[in-house]
């Protein structure tokens, strides 16, 4: 992944690299040729698409780096050659079809996700689903076949074949005096690696969430809440019933709007309820809304950068970021709310009421 990241951040930093690959991919794929891309650290469903078009384009891709470190500056040819010496090898295209078969179904779940109200119960649903899938990607069968394709790329493409890395001996003070373990072959250590990676998928903290918010949704209290010091289970139980009695709800962001709506006399009744909420929607999987923030700030950062300055940045953001709750607001209200705030206001503006 991250070699994929450095190729596509090459890609845009060279403009020489890019008409070369660009020379290159139209006349290998005609007009199919897509570019390559550096992977977001702020979206979820962009990184297949830049795996695939290094695996799709990968003779291209050697090639314009082969010709770019033959002609360029020194540090130019020197990024450029270290990056063809690292796709020259077999173990690279096997670590890319490795990440391409596990992204693919995770940005499946990511993109289900990006709905603004989410219950965590539906979204474990789905994660169950996608576990299953993993699941049954672990098995010799399905790495064998990742395995000879990559073997099978390699050797079309003269790469190096896939090989074992260094074998480092572990020290006696951790092995005994049992033998270490050695793999056979390359085949059976990334069998392993791979394996490992689907096992990560297994996450117990979304239980614990699925556990708060039945709390929240249905007033069931569980052993989960006494796990956590912010919350009281009694008075949480009685506010809960009480919270329950005056109003109609179905996710936890539901909960927190009728909170927020409230005034403050009211809402000290359920401090309780309050804090519950806060520890559902502070989870990152609860909601894509932190996501889209960053990457429309990303967006403003990039533009402010090339035209100005990014001291032009403030808070002018939130309303960008949050353009449907802009629309909402009540512009006489606010206009009127700010007059009344002094006399001289008063004088200058009148009345919008």
């Amino acid at each position: 992944m991250g070699l994929v990241h450095e190729l596509g951040g090459f890609f845009n930093q060279s403009g020489k690299f890019k008409l070369i690959f660009q020379n290159i991919a139209k006349s290998e794929h005609g007009s199919t040729f897509t570019s390559l891309k550096p992977l977001c650290p702020t979206r979820w469903t962009v990184r297949t698409p830049a795996i695939r078009s290094v695996l799709k384009q990968y003779e291209s891709v050697l090639m314009a780096l082969e010709e770019m470190a033959s002609c360029s500056s020194p540090e130019t040819s020197a990024k450029a050659n270290g990056l063809h010496g690292t796709f020259l090898k077999g173990n690279t295209v096997l670590g890319l079809l490795m990440a391409e078969d596990l992204m693919g179904d995770l940005e499946c779940l990511n993109t289900s996700l990006q709905l603004r109200k989410q219950t965590v119960s539906g979204m474990l649903e789905a994660v169950d689903h996608v576990k299953t899938s993993m699941q049954d990607k672990r098995t010799e069968e399905h790495f064998d076949v990742l395995f000879s394709k990559a073997t099978a790329v390699a050797t079309k493409l003269d790469l190096q074949p896939i090989q074992m890395p260094h074998v480092r001996k572990p020290t006696k003070r951790c092995t005994g005096q049992a033998a270490a373990h050695i793999h056979p072959d390359a085949q059976s250590l990334y069998r392993i690696q791979f394996y490992n990676a689907l096992d990560t998928f297994e996450q117990a903290g979304f239980h614990k969430l699925q556990q708060l918010e039945n709390v929240l949704l249905h007033g069931d209290m569980d052993k989960v809440v006494e796990e956590y010091p912010e919350l009281n289970s009694r008075l949480l139980q009685v506010q809960l019933a009480m919270f329950g009695a005056n109003y109609t709800y179905e996710t936890s962001s539901d909960v927190a709007s009728i909170i927020r709506e409230m005034v403050p006399e009211v809402r000290g009744l359920f401090g309780q309820v309050e804090a519950l909420v806060r520890l559902l929607l502070v989870v990152p999987a609860s909601s894509a809304e932190v996501e889209r923030s960053f990457s429309a700030l990303r967006r403003l950062k990039t533009w402010l950068r090339s035209s100005m300055s990014q001291t032009r940045l403030n808070n002018v953001a939130i309303c960008h970021v949050h353009q449907k709750k802009l629309d909402r607001l009540d512009l006489e209200g606010i206009c009127q709310s700010f007059i009344s705030a002094n006399d001289k206001r008063k004088k200058a503006f009148g009345s919008f009421a």
